[in-house]
């Protein structure tokens, strides 16, 4: 199993929180980071969850449609910023046998503390600028050693590096 996080592209400064778009500046994020990245690894997603926020609709959407994926959008309502990254990975490792790959468009701090839990910050911290993407695979079923099961991360691409 592969899992994708993606984190939102550029948002506009508005209230309420959940409510905020993407700006002009995100919408080029997202087409940036697409135009740039091979499809074909992207192939075996099956779903592409995002948080009920505006901005990580959208960000999934914009994804879903330059990388040309057939994977249905899903909200998911424990994937927000304020949520808890243990009851994502557990969530995570529980799909772990059904095959397929899985895409998470989130936010920060979760995708940070769900990076760092999943490769049990091996690698040290990810950090997930806007419209960063990481790639982790699973290369250990979760087990009760090993409850989220062993990941390694594969690659990280954001348009800043990109520039």
């Amino acid at each position: 199993m592969r899992l994708f996080l993606l984190r939102h592209a550029q948002a506009a400064d508005t209230w309420p929180d959940s409510d905020r778009v993407l700006t002009p500046k995100g919408r080029a994020q997202v087409e940036k980071l697409c135009r740039a990245l091979d499809p074909k690894p992207f192939a075996d997603t099956v779903q592409i969850w995002h948080s009920p926020f505006a901005r990580a609709l959208e960000t999934a959407e914009l994804f879903k449609a330059g990388m040309g994926l057939p994977a249905p959008l899903l909200e998911v309502g424990s994937i927000t910023p304020e949520d808890n990254p243990a009851d994502a990975a557990r969530t995570i490792a529980s799909l772990a046998c059904f095959g397929g790959d899985l895409m998470v468009v989130s936010h920060n701090p979760l995708l940070e503390n769900l990076a760092a839990l999943l490769l049990k910050s091996a690698f040290g911290s990810v950090y997930f600028r806007k419209c960063t993407l990481a790639s982790l695979s699973l290369i250990e079923e979760p087990s009760i050693a090993c409850e989220y099961g062993m990941w390694s991360l594969d690659f990280i691409a954001s348009p800043s590096m990109l520039a």
